[in-house]
């Protein structure tokens, strides 16, 4: 687990953070956020991440990356409840990211994703599913049969799990 980071603030949102546990018994941060000013159930998106073992956290206030400003501005500006987990090894997440398996970070997703029914705000009839580059591929998988009202991928892929695993390791493999 690497050491506490900086706590994000929204403008119009407020975060509050929980935890999961996936199937290695590491707990999983989850960042949970509520439209300031609203009453009653909302919307909610649900978010699926990338690849790599950066926070999904976002604390920069001014974010100079795609997925920093497109996750500021749907926590912002949407009006929707949002619901993100950092991986294991990830910002206050227990475990190792560069040892985390499939397994491991997708039984995270489905628990940070189940964890949705216990906030008296989020209206459950009403979630959308973002899966950002790799979390596109399998962000389905996350909901596991639960209804939703859409899915939509950032910059994700079209093939199984495994090809672009074989790709990223050998091009690392090509590089040394």
């Amino acid at each position: 687990m690497q050491t506490a980071q900086p706590r994000a603030h929204f403008g119009r949102a407020t975060i509050q953070y929980h935890w999961v546990t996936n199937s290695r018994s590491e707990k999983l941060r989850t960042f949970v956020t509520r439209p300031n000013n609203v009453s009653g159930k909302v919307p909610a998106i649900f978010f699926v991440g990338w690849l790599s073992c950066d926070t999904m956290e976002s604390p920069n206030p001014a974010p100079d990356d795609g997925f920093g400003i497109l996750l500021r501005r749907l926590i912002d500006e949407s009006g929707y409840a949002t619901v993100g987990m950092d991986k294991p090894g990830v910002g206050d997440s227990q475990g190792n990211c560069a040892r985390a398996d499939f397994l491991s970070e997708m039984t995270g997703w489905q628990a940070a994703f189940d964890s949705m029914s216990k906030y008296d705000f989020i209206d459950l009839d009403r979630v959308f599913v973002v899966g950002l580059s790799n979390g596109g591929g399998f962000s389905p998988m996350v909901a596991r049969g639960h209804p939703v009202r859409g899915f939509v991928s950032c910059s994700s892929w079209g093939r199984t799990w495994y090809e672009p695993m074989l790709e990223l390791e050998r091009r690392r493999l090509a590089a040394n």
